[in-house]
């Protein structure tokens, strides 16, 4: 399954990431996560994001 992620906010304090998949029916997205944008908190802030198993 493959895991989008989109920018709610660019070039701010607030910036923020959503973490999506396709599913689980036809023309569903289902949201798996929101975390600060990297750049805010740098050093690995991408090896920080958790995302929660879904059944297969």
């Amino acid at each position: 399954m493959k895991v989008w992620q989109s920018y709610l906010e660019n070039n701010n304090s607030e910036a923020r990431r959503m973490f999506w998949v396709y599913g689980p029916n036809r023309r569903d997205i289902t949201i798996i996560g929101l975390d600060p944008h990297p750049e805010s908190r740098k050093n690995g802030a991408y090896n920080r994001v958790e995302l929660s198993n879904l059944p297969k």
